[in-house]
C-alpha cells in the first residue's frame, strides 16, 4: 500500500514541477512568479501529496470491499495476494494508467514550456529584462528537463514491458528493471554532480578534494579553468591599468621638467 502511494505521488510531483515550469512561463512578460509562497506550496502539496492518497485510499476500500467476495466483478489491487504490490491483472487501472496520464499531461506543460521559453530568448523582452535573470530561468528549466527526461523516459520503458507479453516480455522487464535501478544514480548527478555546488564543497571540505577529483568531467574542471581565466583577465586588467599609471606619471615628471 504505501508502495503504491509513493509510486503515484512520485509522478504527481513531477506534474507539479511541470505545471509550475508552465506557469512561470506562461506569459512572456511574466515577472511575479514567487517561489516562495506558501499558499501556492499547500496548493501544490495537495495535489502532490492529496491525490496518491485519495486514490490509494479508495484502492484499499474497494480491496476490503470485494476481494472475499466469490461472485466479484469489481477488479481490485489484491494487496500482497502475488506479490509486495499490486496483484498483475489490476496493475493497469490501479498504477500504469494513472502514470499513463500523468506524463502526458507532463508532457503536455513540458512542450508548451519550451516554446515558451524560446519564445522569451528569442524575443526584445530578454534585451530589456534582467540577463541574470534570465539566465537563471533557463538553468531551471535545463535542470528539470533532465529530472523529466531521466523519471518519463524510464517510465515509458516500464509502461511498455508491461504491456507487451510472451517471451519478450523477461527482456523488457529486465531492460526497464536496469535502468530504474539506475535513475537514482542519474537524479544524483543532474542534481549533486554541478560545478558550483562541486566547487563549494572543495572550498567547504578540503578533506573532500581527493573524492571531488573524481566529478571533474561532470564540470569541476570548467569551473576552475573558468576561475583561473578570470582570475587572468583581472591580472591584465590590472597590470594594464598599473602600465597606463606609470606612463601618465613619466609625461607629467617630463612635462614639469620642461617648465622649468
Amino acid at each position: 500500500i504505501f508502495l503504491h502511494f509513493f509510486f503515484l505521488s512520485n509522478f504527481c510531483w513531477l506534474a507539479v514541477i511541470c505545471f509550475s515550469l508552465f506557469w512561470t512561463f506562461r506569459s512572456i512578460n511574466a515577472r511575479n512568479h514567487n517561489a516562495k509562497n506558501i499558499g501556492q506550496f499547500m496548493t501544490y502539496a495537495a495535489f502532490g501529496w492529496g491525490s496518491p492518497l485519495v486514490y490509494v485510499m479508495v484502492s484499499v476500500v474497494l480491496d476490503q470491499k470485494f476481494r472475499y467476495e466469490p461472485c466479484n466483478e469489481v477488479l481490485v489491487p489484491m494487496y500482497g495476494r502475488e506479490t509486495c504490490s499490486i496483484a498483475s491483472a489490476a496493475q493497469g487501472p490501479y498504477l500504469y494508467y494513472p502514470i499513463a496520464v500523468l506524463l502526458i499531461l507532463n508532457m503536455t506543460f513540458f512542450i508548451i514550456t519550451s516554446f515558451k521559453l524560446y519564445q522569451y530568448k528569442t524575443s526584445s523582452v530578454m534585451a530589456r529584462e534582467n540577463l541574470d535573470r534570465s539566465k537563471e530561468a533557463t538553468e531551471l528549466f535545463q535542470l528539470f528537463a533532465k529530472l523529466f527526461f531521466v523519471m518519463g523516459f524510464t517510465w515509458i520503458l516500464e509502461f511498455v514491458s508491461w504491456s507487451v507479453s510472451g517471451s519478450t516480455k523477461t527482456w523488457y522487464w529486465a531492460i526497464s528493471d536496469v535502468i530504474n535501478i539506475l535513475q537514482g544514480i542519474a537524479i544524483f548527478v543532474i542534481y549533486i554532480c554541478k560545478a558550483n555546488i562541486i566547487t563549494s564543497l572543495r572550498k567547504n571540505y578540503p578533506g573532500l578534494k581527493p573524492l571531488l577529483s573524481i566529478t571533474d568531467k561532470f564540470g569541476g574542471k570548467s569551473v576552475d579553468i573558468r576561475e583561473a581565466e578570470t582570475s587572468g583577465t583581472n591580472m591584465v586588467s590590472t597590470s594594464s591599468t598599473g602600465d597606463d599609471g606609470m606612463k601618465n606619471v613619466e609625461l607629467k615628471t617630463l612635462n614639469q621638467k620642461r617648465q622649468h
